[in-house]
């Protein structure tokens, strides 16, 4: 059963990029050496609405009018593995199949660990934030699968992406479905921004609350014009923060005004490590839950 957002967790909190508060600073420098003359630079700030129920349906709504399918990690594996039997015959075939599928039953059984001291890393840091007792962090959990078992899913894997078309489309179709749904995720959350050139301008929701869009969304000139200015860092930073959010629990998102910078990506992927290459976690969701 999904916890109801606290009202005063509703109102869009501002958030600056890394990419862009670097940026900011540069400048703030460099006017202080220039002897400060004229105004000091606007510190660029986007407002980010929490997405309540209604934007998590929108979200879904929206992806749907366009017509784009999110290919899942399961579906891309399926792939795989039937592509295991065309290119290498049964024998062979089945071999690398049943290899693959151990390997990917132990590669989610550690993801599930590592969402798991995710969620404890976050939690104790939003308690030291929150002026709790300081705690030693947890050690990261360990893979239950070989480094060379790693390796050689890596290898198999990347092998028939290069052998199998099949695969590399479905690959992309995911690929296309992170990018739209990161977009869509921007149109939909961001309610306004300070310190940028681009001109907000959003089309509104239908008055019957019926229609398309389902919910307020930024034009897709404005989203256009404004991802140009943010940069592509810039704008990867805002689509994972956003993301973000959906992944939040209700008291997270009521009493976190300044959150640690320690949650999982939005994927459920970590960050670095061998976990991330194509053998591990192949097909994995990108951009949204």
């Amino acid at each position: 059963m999904s916890k109801t957002l606290p009202l005063t967790a509703r109102q869009p909190r501002p958030y600056t990029p890394p990419a862009i508060e670097k940026r900011h600073m540069a400048e703030l420098d460099a006017w202080e050496a220039g002897g400060k003359k004229g105004k000091a630079p606007v510190k660029p700030i986007i407002m980010v609405a929490v997405p309540t129920s209604l934007e998590r349906d929108t979200i879904s709504s929206l992806l749907f009018e366009l017509g784009v399918v999110q290919v899942t990690r399961e579906t891309v594996r399926n792939i795989i593995l039937e592509e295991c039997f065309s290119l290498y015959g049964d024998e062979k075939g089945e071999e690398l199949a049943l290899f693959l599928e151990g390997f990917w039953v132990q590669q989610e059984l550690f993801e599930d660990k590592v969402a798991f001291w995710q969620e404890q890393e976050r939690q104790r840091l939003l308690d030291e934030f929150h002026g709790g007792k300081k705690r030693d962090p947890i050690p990261m959990p360990e893979h239950d699968s070989s480094v060379r078992d790693r390796m050689r899913a890596k290898r198999e894997v990347d092998t028939i992406i290069e052998k199998s078309q099949l695969v590399r489309r479905k690959l992309g179709e995911q690929t296309s479905y992170s990018q739209v749904n990161g977009t869509m995720l921007v149109r939909l959350h961001c309610r306004g921004w300070q310190g940028f050139e681009t001109q907000r301008e959003a089309i509104a929701p239908a008055a019957d609350g019926s229609g398309f869009p389902p919910a307020e969304i930024l034009t897709e000139e404005c989203t256009a014009l404004f991802r140009e200015e943010l940069g592509h860092e810039a704008w990867q930073q805002l689509v994972v923060e956003i993301d973000g959010q959906y992944g939040l629990k209700a008291a997270e998102v009521g009493n976190s005004d300044s959150p640690p910078e320690n949650g999982s990506k939005s994927d459920g992927s970590t960050a670095g490590g061998e976990e991330s290459d194509a053998g591990a976690s192949l097909g994995t969701n990108a951009a949204t839950k």
